[in-house]
């Protein structure tokens, strides 16, 4: 079966008849093929990490290379485009006996606040640093946040972790700097709700941990 040009997957005689119809290959060992450079990120990166329970509609693949989603052997693949600076945060696992690049669990969940269109939306991955901020390192997202640039990483994340009374984590953030303008919470919704000043966010989704329980 070709999966783009020069490359295929290769079915074993076992695999019968049908060959590579018939034949199995891990979704993450298929998307370490399909694009250079490229690592396995959001809602696939925190489902492996064990950080949701959700399993995630496709896999998510960021790259620096604009690419149209496909479709392979039923999984579908989405290609997340990033600037080559946000490039970091990897690690590399096994998959299969194949050499797989994924986020770390920090720079997933940075990741995710800063695109949360593409791990179920911010009440995802707030539900993430709600549940599981025992097991951050809050310290290494603080400094992956500044890293990428985007002040509205750190914006959300100062908000999510006030709205939880998470404040012993506030030190952490204290040189990451959030810009004048008022960004949304949920950058997929509209510019709806209240605002909150400290933040400067648009807080257009509601945040309710007892929903969750």
């Amino acid at each position: 079966m070709k999966l783009k040009q020069g490359v295929y997957i290769i079915a074993p005689l076992e695999a019968g008849k049908f060959g590579a119809n018939s034949h199995t290959v891990h979704s993450f060992v298929i998307a370490s093929h399909l694009v250079r450079p490229y690592y396995i990120s959001h809602w696939s990166a925190l489902n492996y990490h064990g950080l949701t329970e959700q399993t995630p509609p496709c896999v998510y693949i960021t790259t620096t290379k604009p690419r149209n989603r496909k479709k392979i052997l039923n999984v579908e693949f989405v290609f997340v485009t990033v600037p080559k600076r946000k490039m970091f945060g990897l690690k590399t696992i096994k998959v299969e006996d194949n050499p797989v690049k994924i986020s770390t669990r920090e720079k997933t969940v940075v990741d995710c606040l800063d695109h949360p269109e593409h791990c179920g939306g911010i009440n995802e991955i707030a539900k993430v640093i709600y549940f599981e901020h025992e097991n951050l390192d809050f310290g290494k997202i603080a400094i992956i946040a500044k890293k990428m640039q985007n002040k509205t990483i750190t914006k959300r994340l100062g908000y999510l972790l006030e709205k939880f009374g998470f404040e012993q984590y506030f030190d952490l953030l204290t040189n990451n700097d959030i810009s004048k303008g008022y960004s949304k919470l949920d950058p997929k919704l509209p510019k709806k709700g209240k605002t909150n000043e400290k933040w400067k966010l648009y807080i257009n989704s509601l945040i309710d941990p007892k929903m969750w329980i």
